[in-house]
């Protein structure tokens, strides 16, 4: 029993594929978007991640979450970190070095979201102006409306409502776009990079404007005054990875408690390793010392009964083989529940850890059990299968020998009673 469960801990302990099925079969990938960023606690970095700009509806949160972070990509970062822990565990690597590549992701950042800025600006109505006021009025409320979508724009706020142009005379236009953009370059609620920009694109603003184009003169406004509050989300993201651009997951754990330090986790986790690697392999051979000694008296004891030499250990293995089966099923169906709801009392004790990552968590931890006294049941089979083929061998082997004892008892028979009617036989 002990070696099936030194062999099932090493092949799942070092193996990556036991990780990455359980997390697949979890949907492990699509949670993090659908549950982890979406979570309360999680907000800030959510809001960062999205260049600052408020996004309300939880769909649009996961469908630009995904753009920014593809799926394959967040899969591939798991399984490359989930590769390099095994290796450390195993010790072909002597540091356990986890990182999450941020390069591609804070590439997407402004593209995916200038996108959704311009997608949302296009599906938004255009309001017409009241057909009772006068042109003076009907101009004031146009431009107070233009101010409060810049206003909106800048504070990463998209406009609910965007005004139309087209009301006013064309020759009116451009002197009304000149107190327009005045009023926009002076304004102190904006700084001075989003200032800039309106300057850099003025003369297509201008275009836009007297075109009588308000969606796509927003769109414009919407790139300059929106630009750098993604350019500062990017830059704060920026400011928690190292110098190639990865966020670095040990020292980010350790940040998250007070009672550990990056140190601390780093000799935890070489100790934790170098304990597992003494103790299997110690492990590993005494229970192959045992499993051939026993072997190999049972066969001493009887040699010269082949017969015995099968069915005993047959009959051993056979039993093994059944005790561990259920006792494994008992566990299997008791343990791995018992072990997530410690992991759910555990994090109830810590308010710093959100709830979507403990059902998270305690789902993999529940996974990860089942599969792995699963796989101590299977080895359980395979030892009651190699059992019962060694007694129904010594089976076979005892009625060969059955057999052969009948026909010699038979012919010894008939040779006998062929001598004896030789014997009777008179001469002449």
């Amino acid at each position: 029993m002990v070696l099936l469960l030194v062999n099932n801990i090493s092949s799942k302990l070092f193996s990556p594929e036991f990780y990455t099925e359980s997390i697949s079969e979890q949907d492990a990938y699509n949670r993090i978007y659908d549950e982890v960023l979406v979570d309360h606690i999680f907000q800030g970095t959510t809001q960062e991640l999205l260049g600052n700009i408020e996004v309300v509806s939880h769909t649009e949160v996961v469908a630009l979450a995904k753009q920014i972070i593809p799926p394959q990509y967040l899969k591939q970062q798991i399984e490359d970190n989930i590769l390099l822990s095994t290796q450390y565990m195993n010790g072909e690597v002597e540091e356990l070095d986890l990182y999450f590549d941020m390069a591609e992701p804070l590439d997407n950042i402004k593209p995916v979201l200038v996108a959704y800025i311009t997608e949302r600006i296009d599906g938004t109505a255009t309001v017409q102006p009241n057909p009772n006021a006068d042109l003076l009025r009907q101009t004031d409320g146009m431009i107070l409306l233009l101010n409060q979508g810049m206003v909106e724009l800048s504070q990463g706020r998209l406009p609910r409502s965007i005004p139309s142009i087209r009301f006013v005379p064309v020759p009116l236009r451009a002197s009304l776009f000149d107190l327009l953009i005045s009023d926009f370059v002076g304004s102190r609620s904006l700084d001075s990079r989003s200032r800039q920009a309106l300057k850099t694109n003025q003369a297509h603003l201008r275009s836009k404007f007297i075109s009588g184009d308000t969606h796509g003169f927003l769109k414009i406004v919407a790139g300059a005054v929106a630009t750098p509050l993604m350019d500062d989300a990017s830059a704060k993201i920026r400011s928690g990875l190292d110098s190639q651009q990865r966020l670095d997951l040990i020292s980010v754990l350790a940040k998250s408690s007070a009672e550990v330090t990056e140190a601390s986790l780093r000799a935890d986790a070489k100790e934790a390793r170098n304990n597992v690697l003494k103790w299997m392999s110690l492990a590993k051979r005494i229970s192959l010392t045992v499993l051939i000694g026993s072997s190999i008296t049972l066969g001493l004891i009887y040699l010269p009964n082949p017969i015995n030499m099968l069915r005993r250990p047959g009959i051993t293995l056979l039993l093994v083989g059944i005790s561990t089966y259920i006792t494994v099923r008992i566990i299997q169906s008791a343990f791995p529940n018992h072990l997530g709801d410690l992991i759910v009392r555990a994090a109830a004790d810590s308010h710093r850890i959100p709830s979507s990552i403990v059902e998270l968590a305690t789902d993999l931890i529940i996974t990860f059990g089942q599969r792995f006294t699963g796989g101590v049941a299977s080895q359980a089979i395979n030892m009651m299968l190699v059992g019962g083929s060694l007694i129904i061998a010594s089976l076979l082997i005892q009625h060969k020998a059955r057999i052969r004892w009948i026909v010699v008892a038979t012919n010894r028979r008939i040779s006998k009673t062929h001598r004896a009617d030789s014997s009777t036989v008179p001469t002449l």
